[in-house]
């Protein structure tokens, strides 16, 4: 198999800005877990730079919800135009980040003994346009 440098999307890490568990009892597996996934692309402050915030919320009513937020850093070559540009930010950059989410819901959970399963997410494929938040009016605190 051959491998092939991507030059024109280049991936930071994800700083995690939120991580908010709350265990009720024990859960007993009889429940499915509900999961709601959200990514949002924060305006960019300079060419060739973005971020993603992106939101993970699991939650099973009366035994625990997690909500877990992280911001995803990105550089993209600045001759990237039009449909190349909306497809490596709006769902190559989703999906290069996602898998990082996943990890630290799993890793978390599988820390916190008995009352809590170790958590495995599923994949998520984000397809269309992201809305785009106003980086102006974003502050840490609105993160959470």
């Amino acid at each position: 198999m051959e491998s092939k440098n991507q030059s024109n999307l280049s991936f930071h890490g994800v700083d995690i800005v939120e991580s908010r568990l709350q265990v009720k009892q024990r859960y007993n597996f009889e429940q499915s877990v509900q999961m709601e996934t959200t990514a949002e692309l924060i305006q960019p402050n300079q060419v060739g730079h973005f971020e993603i915030l992106m939101r993970l919320h699991l939650k099973v009513e009366n035994y625990f919800e997690l909500t877990v937020k992280g911001m995803g850093l990105f550089t993209i070559a600045p001759a990237i135009t039009g449909k190349d540009y909306t497809d490596l930010v709006h769902g190559n950059a989703t999906a290069i980040m996602f898998p990082y989410l996943r990890a630290f819901v799993s890793v978390l959970s599988a820390n916190c003994g008995q009352m809590l399963p170790t958590l495995i997410v599923p994949p998520q494929f984000f397809q269309g346009k992201l809305k785009t938040i106003d980086r102006t009016n974003i502050t840490l605190d609105e993160l959470s």
